[in-house]
């Protein structure tokens, strides 16, 4: 009987810190979501003004100068 109560009061243990963790993972991602949002935002605005491309195309032609 008294290994059932240290095996209960493990488990407690383990449940709060899981739940300490999921709380810290929660407000990560929180932190996270308004600058995913933006470089999203960020990224369909390149493809659809056509900025990437001519990124892209400057790249290539100022690689081979070394630049």
């Amino acid at each position: 009987m008294a290994s059932n109560g240290t095996y209960t009061v493990n488990v407690s243990v383990v449940d709060n810190a899981t739940k300490q963790l999921a709380k810290i993972n929660s407000s990560i991602s929180n932190l996270q979501k308004p600058y995913n949002r933006l470089a999203k935002q960020i990224q369909n605005f390149e493809k659809l003004s056509g900025l990437k491309t001519l990124r892209e195309q400057t790249s290539k032609l100022i690689q081979p100068l070394g630049v």
